[in-house]
């Protein structure tokens, strides 16, 4: 895992719990309409463990916000954080994969909680 962008909000934390696993096989664009501006964002590039590619997220030829999709989708009451791979990466084994929780070991943010 390489690159990482926070996007904090500046409020305290919503009041009603968001359903992070949606946010799984959507865009980064999407995720960011829908996430409340209170909440945190922090996204890591998962594509060297998972394509075997150098990272590239938000760098001069990353693309467009709408060519990262979203693995995997961990959090808490004030921040969320995502693992995306681009659009080229993202097959129909890699969306199966993610849909069954096999790249959330790769988010510090979903370790085993207490």
């Amino acid at each position: 895992m390489a690159f990482v962008v926070a996007l904090a909000g500046c409020a305290g934390p919503a009041e009603e719990p968001l359903d992070i696993s949606a946010y799984i096989g959507m865009n980064v664009a999407e995720v960011e309409k829908q996430l409340p501006a209170e909440y945190g964002l922090v996204v890591y590039d998962i594509s060297y463990p998972i394509a075997g590619k150098a990272s590239r997220y938000r760098t001069a030829d990353s693309g467009r916000e709408e060519d990262w999709m979203v693995v995997a989708a961990c959090g808490d009451e004030q921040n969320i954080a995502l693992a995306v791979l681009n659009v080229d990466d993202y097959t129909g084994e890699n969306a199966r994969a993610a849909r069954a929780g096999e790249f959330d070991s790769l988010l510090v943010e979903c370790g085993p909680s207490d």
